[in-house]
């Protein structure tokens, strides 16, 4: 079973015992609570594991969504991509991507990869984005002068 809370964790429990299996915690900042008059971290909002049940996708008020690891309690990967709360969060069946909602009106699909080198072949296999000669002396740091055409085509 699992649970958020408002004070900036979620809980995976078993069901049957009641123990606490994993605990999540590092969304967010201390803020101040003005209802109860204290301060207490951002809340998580939702929380939803993966169907392999080897990680565990949290959502919160910090604007930020990070997938954990159930195992280690760890975060694997933490979007940050959100202007306001993330509200809702869904993993692909396949567990290769993740769909988060903000209060912000946004949506963002987000890839997973099992591994560095997965990373890495899906960066192989873009098209890469080649500079011409004159866009490159346009970023570049040298002194030398820009060619007389590339100033020409500005």
């Amino acid at each position: 079973m699992l649970i958020t809370t408002y004070d900036g964790q979620a809980l995976l429990f078993d069901a049957e015992s009641g123990i606490v299996l994993s605990r999540f915690v590092g969304h967010g900042a201390t803020v101040m609570d003005d209802i109860v008059g204290e301060q207490r971290r951002d809340s998580v909002l939702h929380a939803v594991d993966t169907r392999d049940g080897q990680r565990v996708l949290t959502t919160s008020s910090d604007k930020t969504a990070r997938l954990w690891t159930v195992a280690e309690g760890e975060p694997l990967i933490s979007i940050r991509d959100h202007t306001d709360s993330v509200n809702d969060a869904a993993v692909r069946l396949d567990d290769r991507m993740i769909a988060t909602v903000s209060r912000d009106g946004t949506l963002i699909m987000t890839p997973v990869f099992a591994a560095t080198q997965d990373l890495i072949e899906a960066a192989r296999r873009r098209p890469s984005r080649q500079l011409d000669k004159c866009q490159l002396a346009q970023f570049s740091l040298s002194d030398e002068p820009i060619e007389k055409a590339c100033v020409d085509r500005r």
